[in-house]
């Protein structure tokens, strides 16, 4: 089962990550490693919500298109 996610996390919603003054040197040695923040990349959820970003047309489409998909699947069962 899931935990909670706690909204205040680094990452939650597209929070930024904050790194320590006292963990700076850490970052940048562990950024040597593969050119992107590691440490930063450490303290993200891997399951964390993100806003939804997307134009308001292309979530309509999409919904739209799985209305679509509902009704046809409905059809074909009542024939």
């Amino acid at each position: 089962m899931l935990k909670a996610r706690k909204p205040d996390t680094p990452g939650e919603m597209g929070r930024p990550v904050m790194i320590a003054e006292n963990r700076q040197a850490e970052m940048k040695e562990k950024f040597k490693i593969n050119q992107f923040n590691l440490l930063a990349t450490d303290l993200i959820s891997a399951n964390r919500s993100l806003p939804d970003v997307r134009m308001d047309a292309y979530v309509s489409l999409i919904l739209a298109s799985l209305l679509l998909h509902r009704l046809m699947l409905t059809a074909s069962r009542t024939h």
